[in-house]
């Protein structure tokens, strides 16, 4: 599984100003995704939104505790994801 954090600018340039950010998990072509706020808190919730392939359909949460392997400038969030997926005719 692969974690997304990508910064969205005014610009075309990393150094403009940051106005928000794209975040998701992919895992061999399908995605998970989720919504909730990123925030320096020791733990937190994401809600799972839907999802492709593999996940459409997907929906739960994601409950995060922020690791102790953290450091002041990356805050490492260790997850636990329940979660139900299924296509529905």
């Amino acid at each position: 599984m692969y974690v997304d954090d990508w910064a969205l600018t005014t610009g075309l340039s990393a150094s403009e100003n940051v106005v928000g950010r794209v975040q998701g998990f992919h895992l061999q072509g399908s995605t998970l995704e989720v919504s909730g706020l990123i925030e320096v808190k020791p733990n937190g919730e994401w809600s799972i939104t839907g999802g492709t392939a593999a996940f459409a359909s997907a929906h739960g949460t994601i409950k995060f505790i922020i690791s102790q392997s953290s450091t002041a400038t990356d805050a490492i969030r260790e997850p636990d994801i329940t979660r139900s997926y299924g296509k529905y005719s």
